[in-house]
């Protein structure tokens, strides 16, 4: 269980950073591990000490003098109420005791992960361990996966989309998964894993030579789960079930951007999530702006916005806002903000003499100052 291939995964992982090295033994005593490469191999007599009941303490001081042991603290690495190896975090023991706890905690959740993980997949069809390896493989191969793709015979001739499916606390998961393994005569049935807090994540195929386009695409998407919803054998109230979509992806290589976009959806609070069904495509402009740091943005308007100070940013904020919001037409907005429209063309009178910016004639200016007040609004929130 406690691998060599494991142990190192987890040091590169989890203990890289620290100040301290760490090492990890197995049930012989023998470093399978270590921060220091140049111990893996090395005899630990503590922690060989410790698995066969010699010692009762894994602690060791500059005092101690055990064979490939410094000083440290030494504790076991358990599961399923078994010591299975130990783990050593070196130095003074007084400074190091904390970290010691942690890195034990840490690696016996990840272990438990894993172990649980590879006895599902053991079951998995091999379309779903397809889905597992694109989803999950932090050493993805492109060789590997298109493999596994072939193997699982699937078409790639088809388009194919990644979609988070939610459910809501009142019903079981499997109950929707079961559903979207049967498939149906309209559509072709897709392949689905469950995620570890009950999400499903569900790769649909799409026919290329039915596309028909991005608004033909989304009825697709969506008279697919209508089918899906009335196969369940209960009710379904209104929030029960959420739907976020990827995008769509002709290349296998490609299918992880299609589930990390429909991740950006589940997790995103500046999406809109009155809707059932999000869809990636219809927010492109929150994604890049979530991909950008503040820092290109800041180098980008920092002169613009060191113009605005206090209340005048405050009201150029509210401005922009409100034209966006009105389509850029004065007397709408003039009357949703409550304010005179000269009021208004006095704002922008500043922005044109400043920086020559003419919103209500220049197209590009609005989108120009559409992310300009994202980055203000943005700066007041981390201040």
């Amino acid at each position: 269980m406690l691998t060599p291939e494991f142990a190192q995964r987890f040091i590169q992982k989890t203990v890289k950073t620290l100040p301290f090295n760490v090492n990890i033994m197995n049930h012989r005593g023998i470093i399978i591990a270590s921060k220091d490469v140049s111990r893996v191999g090395d005899f630990h007599e503590v922690a060989h000490g410790l698995l066969t009941g010699r010692f009762t303490s894994g602690v060791v001081t500059e005092k101690d003098n055990f064979a490939g042991t410094k000083p440290g603290i030494n504790m076991f690495i358990d599961y399923n109420d078994r010591h299975i190896g130990v783990i050593c975090v070196s130095g003074n023991p007084e400074e190091v005791q904390v970290f010691a706890y942690f890195i034990k905690s840490s690696i016996e959740t990840m272990l438990d992960y894993e172990l649980k993980m590879q006895n599902r997949v053991q079951k998995f069809s091999a379309a779903e361990k397809f889905l597992y390896y694109i989803l999950y493989e932090d050493r993805y191969k492109s060789e590997e996966a298109n493999r596994l793709f072939n193997e699982a015979t699937l078409n790639k001739d088809k388009l194919h989309i990644m979609i988070i499916i939610r459910c809501s606390n009142r019903f079981d998961s499997k109950l929707v998964k079961r559903v979207l393994n049967t498939g149906n005569a309209d559509f072709k049935k897709g392949v689905s894993i469950e995620g570890e807090n009950g999400e499903i994540f569900f790769m649909k195929p799409i026919d290329a030579t039915d596309f028909g386009g991005l608004e033909n695409y989304k009825e697709q998407i969506g008279d697919y789960f209508k089918d899906i919803e009335s196969k369940i054998p209960m009710e379904l109230g209104e929030n029960d079930l959420r739907y976020f979509v990827g995008s769509l992806q002709n290349n296998v290589d490609y299918l992880k951007s299609s589930f990390l976009h429909a991740q950006f959806l589940s997790v995103n609070k500046g999406v809109d999530y009155d809707k059932k069904i999000l869809f990636f495509l219809d927010h492109i402009q929150e994604y890049l702006r979530y991909s950008v740091t503040i820092d290109v943005y800041n180098n980008i308007f920092s002169s613009i916005s060191s113009v605005f100070q206090g209340d005048e940013r405050l009201l150029l904020i509210e401005t922009i806002q409100g034209l966006e919001k009105n389509n850029y037409n004065l007397a709408k907005t003039s009357k949703d903000l409550h304010i005179h429209r000269n009021t208004i063309s006095f704002r922008l009178n500043k922005l044109k003499s400043n920086f020559g910016l003419d919103p209500l004639n220049v197209p590009s200016d609005r989108e120009l100052l559409k992310e300009l007040i994202y980055y203000l609004v943005s700066v007041r929130r981390t201040h």
